[in-house]
């Protein structure tokens, strides 16, 4: 399979929405996700689009420069890494992010319904369901999870292994690279989130 094979497939899945009815809606549509850069050295993987009756209506890393996550990860990026993305149109803060190497997808292919994240169980279903495709596809030299309370047990379930902030080499389905678990780059915690970027650049050099 490849990447837009997987991506139609993630399209057209009803599987969580019909298992978590009521919790979660809208999958995400193929072209919402744009193409990976050709060689991933980090890829970046946020907990879920946003709440799809909440403030931002379902938007997501790559549909609003607004995205909270997007805007602090691309500060943090900007200030700390030298990636030239803060404050730049959506299009052009992509391309800029890619160049360098860099690629961004959710764990959960679903908007939450009336919460800032799928239920737990949906969540862990649907990363083992497409998620892990995802990484053996896109070969990553790292992977960041970002968000430590519900992607502890995402990167937990997928690996088989208790990921955290000291990054550790894992192999699954063909896949071998560096993982660390990042809180979020907000409220306080772009230190943090920081450190753990440098560490997995540094280890993939």
């Amino acid at each position: 399979m490849n990447w837009e094979d997987l991506q139609s497939e993630i399209s057209k899945c009803e599987e969580c929405i019909s298992r978590w009815r009521g919790h979660i809606a809208d999958p995400l549509s193929m072209g919402e996700i744009p193409d990976p850069p050709a060689k991933v050295k980090v890829l970046f993987v946020g907990v879920a689009p946003t709440n799809r009756i909440g403030r931002n209506r379902g938007e997501h890393f790559y549909s609003s420069t607004r995205d909270n996550l997007r805007r602090e990860l691309f500060r943090l990026l900007h200030d700390h890494f030298d990636v030239p993305v803060k404050g730049l149109p959506l299009e052009m803060g992509n391309s800029v992010f890619h160049g360098e190497g860099y690629f961004f997808v959710h764990a959960a292919k679903v908007r939450p319904v009336g919460q800032d994240a799928p239920p737990s169980e949906a969540l862990l279903y649907c990363a083992n369901r497409h998620l892990k495709a995802e990484i053996t596809i896109l070969a990553p030299q790292a992977v960041c999870f970002l968000g430590i309370t519900n992607l502890g047990p995402v990167a937990f379930s997928l690996l088989n292994r208790r990921v955290s902030e000291t990054a550790i080499r894992v192999s699954f389905c063909g896949w071998t690279g560096w993982v660390g678990l990042a809180p979020q780059p907000v409220r306080g915690n772009r230190e943090r989130t920081g450190l753990v970027i440098a560490k997995l650049l540094s280890l993939i050099g």
